[in-house]
């Protein structure tokens, strides 16, 4: 049986766009504009400004232009 990806807190959700490139400040403010807005729909706006580039661990991923 296939595992189900696991749940990411509003933090964390933050924490996964600093990661992939995107300034962000984790405060108040940052984690409820995702929960109202959502991080899907906050990674489909970001889209057209990102391309996807090699890790360190060789894993393809998708990260914000600079």
């Amino acid at each position: 049986m296939e595992e189900l990806p696991t749940k990411l807190t509003f933090e964390q959700q933050l924490n996964l766009f600093k990661e992939r490139g995107v300034n962000v400040q984790i405060d108040d403010r940052s984690i409820n504009t995702v929960k109202i807005i959502g991080y899907y729909k906050l990674k489909e706006f970001a889209f057209p400004l990102s391309k996807v580039v090699e890790d360190n661990d060789g894993n393809k991923v998708r990260m914000l232009l600079s």
